[in-house]
């Protein structure tokens, strides 16, 4: 049945469906949908709001009138920085009312304009994500957002000042959240040379602001964090709203003397149904970034058993598997991607919930497909680095009906 044939209620379930990009194809495909679509905020495409880069005037210091030739350089580079100013306040202002969802990016050059563009959007806003370096009072201008479900600050969402001032427009822009997610990285382009250039992470811990703001979320269901290791994030486990469903907390740049300890204890006190997604990692940016890992200590951790709800389990870099290894039952999926094979060589894979399993190197050495089989009953994705262990994936797959078995650097390639 064409899609254009399907009845109303089943064609906005499909679109649910669809990511992004192709509901945005659906739109283009016939101008019937779009009707169909605009009563149903939540499944339009989202608009992304660029900024600019910066307006860099041109000088000269070899003409003879330089200093007049400059003045005029720098106060027309200045027009022209208002003049984007204006077309970027004036694309947010023109926004439909009935927008449901929209996207800052590239505000780098100018983090101050993104309260200011938020002031302008439309207040029936039901998702928001600030893909872009921004500051200030952030929080406070989305409290024009009263029926706001969806936030996404992946452009440091550290620097945000996340205090309940003004309390009331805070609780505003937080009342109706279900799905927050914060990452406190703010990744920085780095250029040494004509041939040598490379992304530099600097990694923030949370606000010690933050644990109140989420509490104040009380219909939140799921919360992702990625930030660096600090005892707000202790506080932040202790005030979570009863509402929530699915926790991803992504600790990165980690280092021996992080009290890990004292984070797996506040962990240790949630209880499913709550999932909980756990990641460890050495390196800033949250997966292996080259060689500036190898400058990194590797980190011991305690005892995770305790940790009921511990459903997904993430060690990237340095990271040493912790030492009740084999009580980790209850995993769902596992990624092991660490630079330390010593670690990995006596590791017991008896893991009968496991579905997904993504990983440098092969399960034990020793461990022979048939014997993977039976440790491994439930697995339906396999990832590997190398094609040796592709082929030893392969002979698995023989064995678990079902099984996908996928290269890890086709996967980063294509994600």
């Amino acid at each position: 049945m064409p899609l254009k044939s399907l009845p109303a209620d089943l064609f906005l379930h499909v679109v649910g469906l669809l990511e992004d990009s192709d509901r945005v194809s659906v739109l283009l495909s016939c101008k019937g949908w779009n009707a169909a679509l605009s009563a149903a905020p939540r499944l339009m495409p989202t608009t992304v709001i660029k900024g600019f880069g910066a307006v860099v005037p041109e000088l000269k210091d070899d003409l003879p009138n330089y200093s007049e030739y400059n003045e005029l350089a720098v106060r027309q580079a200045a027009v022209q920085s208002q003049q984007q100013r204006a077309r970027v306040l004036e694309t947010a202002a023109a926004l439909s009312p009935g927008t449901g969802r929209v996207k800052l990016t590239r505000f780098d050059d100018q983090p101050d304009m993104v309260a200011g563009v938020l002031a302008l959007l439309p207040a029936s806003l039901l998702s928001l994500e600030l893909d872009t370096p921004c500051s200030g009072p952030v929080l406070a201008a989305a409290g024009r957002f009263s029926q706001l479900e969806q936030l996404a600050i992946p452009g440091n969402a550290a620097a945000i000042d996340w205090r309940m001032h003004p309390r009331a427009a805070v609780r505003r822009s937080l009342g109706y959240l279900t799905r927050l997610r914060l990452d406190c990285r703010q990744p920085e382009f780095v250029l040494e040379n004509v041939e040598y250039e490379y992304v530099r992470c600097d990694c923030q811990p949370i606000p010690a602001a933050l644990p109140a703001a989420v509490a104040a979320a009380t219909r939140l269901e799921r919360l992702a964090v990625e930030a660096r290791w600090s005892p707000a994030l202790v506080t932040l486990c202790d005030t979570l709203p009863p509402s929530l469903r699915q926790l991803e907390l992504e600790l990165l740049e980690l280092r021996p003397d992080d009290d890990l300890p004292a984070m797996v204890v506040a962990l240790s006190t949630l209880r499913p149904p709550l999932h909980l997604s756990l990641g460890l990692c050495t390196s800033p940016l949250g997966s292996l970034s080259g060689d500036e890992d190898e400058h990194f200590p590797p980190v011991s951790l305690p005892p995770l058993a305790g940790i009921r709800c511990l459903c997904e389990l993430r060690l990237e870099g340095y990271v040493r598997p912790p030492p009740d290894w084999g009580q980790l039952t209850g995993l769902s999926a596992l990624r092991l991607n660490l630079l330390s094979d010593d670690s990995l060589a006596s590791l017991s894979y008896a893991f009968p919930n496991l579905t997904r399993l993504e990983s440098t190197t092969r399960p034990g050495p020793g461990l022979d497909p048939k014997q993977a089989a039976q440790q491994l009953p439930r697995l339906r994705q396999l990832i590997f680095h190398n094609q040796s262990d592709m082929k030893w994936g392969r002979r698995l797959r023989e064995l678990l009906p079902g099984l996908d078995v996928a290269d890890l650097k086709l996967v980063q390639a294509v994600f």
